[in-house]
């Protein structure tokens, strides 16, 4: 089988290497370009432009985030016929039910690029902090180098977006305002291994949440009127699961509480993190028998 990898932005790459390299694994021919292929595998919704292929499948970094393509039903106005026909590969069965009340058509295969996760244990005193790019909600400017603060084995991860490998650049001073950004590491393993996960509304979030690991959400002052907020958010349904904080004050306080041994989001967490991964361990073999079965 031919199958097209169609990327939104280079550094949605990250999300299909591993994907790709079991594909062709099991023999399938696959590429970045576009050449015409029977299939193509999206980063997201809108990467139809960008290829041809026939059937579509639709990644969306493997979560259903906060796009408005998962929640606006509005948008059937302005979608064509491939984005209606594409099937979503959502990481559980709750995403399925979601997309299917509506009317599209979703699998469920797990989440591959969080598998290499599974296993690493949290390092002691470890604590991570990753911002969105989303220029009205990121806490990249209201926190900055402040994040510093935090008395803790910190990791920085800033969002692939402020760098030139992204496609906009936001901040071209990024690397001095994080000099000693963890560059090595995937970002699904700087969140298992820390006790303590840092974001924004955003993916990043969400992972920490599957993998139940205590999460600190940042409410930006400009969230509630940003293009990006809707109650249907999978940010926002489940930040229920986090610390909410409102200032650096809070999360250091937060932050503190979770070093301490309190976690009083534990069994909520747990439960989200079961209701939002199904095939764990599992994703990578699960995803090509989805695509070789048509």
């Amino acid at each position: 089988m031919n199958i097209h990898f169609a990327m939104g932005a280079e550094y949605h790459k990250q999300h299909f290497v591993d994907i790709k390299a079991k594909l062709e694994e099991r023999g399938h021919i696959c590429s970045y370009e576009d050449n015409d292929q029977e299939v193509a595998i999206m980063s997201d919704a809108g990467c139809t432009i960008l290829t041809n292929a026939k059937k579509l499948y639709n990644m969306n970094h493997n979560l259903c985030s906060k796009n408005t393509f998962w929640i606006h039903s509005t948008r059937d106005e302005k979608m064509n016929d491939r984005e209606k026909g594409m099937t979503h590969l959502v990481p559980s069965k709750w995403y399925v039910e979601r997309l299917n009340k509506l009317g599209r058509d979703a699998i469920a295969i797990g989440c591959p690029r969080l598998d290499k996760a599974i296993g690493i244990e949290p390092i002691e005193n470890r604590a991570f902090y990753i911002n969105t790019c989303h220029r009205t909600i990121t806490s990249h400017y209201d926190i900055g180098k402040k994040i510093y603060e935090l008395p803790y084995d910190l990791k920085v991860k800033y969002h692939p977006y402020y760098a030139k490998q992204g496609g906009c650049i936001y901040d071209e001073n990024i690397n001095q305002t994080y000099p000693d950004s963890c560059k090595d590491g995937s970002i699904e393993q700087n969140i298992a291994e820390a006790q303590v996960v840092i974001s924004d509304y955003a993916t990043a979030s969400i992972d920490s949440v599957m993998m139940n690991r205590p999460t600190i959400l940042y409410y930006n002052k400009c969230y509630g009127e940003s293009i990006y907020y809707n109650t249907d958010n999978v940010e926002i349904i489940f930040s229920k699961c986090a610390h909410i904080c409102f200032t650096l004050e809070d999360i250091k306080a937060a932050a503190e509480q979770v070093m301490g041994g309190v976690d009083e989001h534990r069994v909520l967490r747990q439960h989200a993190s079961e209701q939002l991964w199904d095939y764990k361990g599992t994703g990578l073999d699960r995803i090509a028998e989805v695509i070789e079965n048509g």
